[in-house]
């Protein structure tokens, strides 16, 4: 079983998969990935496994922090200092990946169906 959510952040598209398994390529204990590079369609994936449990909050926002510099990224090629990168800018813009990210999930039939049985 595979779940798909996809919404747009920072002009980017960002798909988010709630799995049964980890994706192929993937370790089959992983419970959570973010890919670096676009897929063909120009979607960043961020997936989740469900098979072993829910994945916590640590983990989501974890992933999420890869996503967030994989598409930074690709925003922009320049370089920052920690004290810019610290800034209130880019802390607005990750809590709101981080929500999007996290309402994709609880939003989701599976993450919904194991948080239940759980």
């Amino acid at each position: 079983m595979i779940e798909r959510k996809r919404f747009s952040f920072l002009t980017r598209r960002v798909l988010v998969e709630i799995r049964d398994n980890p994706p192929e390529g993937w370790p089959f204990i992983a419970d959570a990935g973010c890919c670096t590079e676009p897929d063909d369609k120009g979607e960043f994936l961020i997936w989740f496994s469900v098979g072993r449990g829910v994945p916590g909050l640590s983990i989501i926002s974890h992933e999420c922090w890869h996503l967030f510099m994989t598409i930074l990224g690709y925003a922009d090629k320049d370089e920052y200092s920690f004290d810019e990168l610290g800034s209130e800018i880019y802390a607005y813009n990750f809590q709101i990946l981080f929500m999007d990210v996290l309402n994709s999930l609880l939003n989701s039939k599976a993450y919904q169906g194991h948080l239940e049985n759980d």
